[in-house]
């Protein structure tokens, strides 16, 4: 089985963000998050204002802040990403 944390449109969340499974963010984050072994994706529509470090990060949205990941960086159209 698969499991994936999800973070609602309405949700704020502030600090750090920890997870050994997929994350998927469709609401604010401010802080650093640290994603072993799986992969975060930021939708359409939500912020991100902190590092992200995971194996693979998806980004539709925007992040301001450093985005490190083990295999691969994903960036569509019409994402806002400022960092390293």
């Amino acid at each position: 089985m698969h499991e994936r944390a999800g973070i609602g449109s309405t949700l704020v969340i502030k600090g750090e963000l920890t997870a050994h499974e997929d994350v998927v963010i469709a609401g604010r984050v401010e802080g650093s998050i640290n994603v072993t072994g799986h992969l975060v994706v930021v939708e359409a529509g939500a912020h991100v204002a902190g590092d992200i470090t995971a194996t693979g990060v998806v980004v539709s949205g925007s992040v301001e802040g450093s985005v490190l990941a083990e295999e691969r960086i994903q960036v569509h159209a019409g994402a806002d990403l400022h960092g390293d």
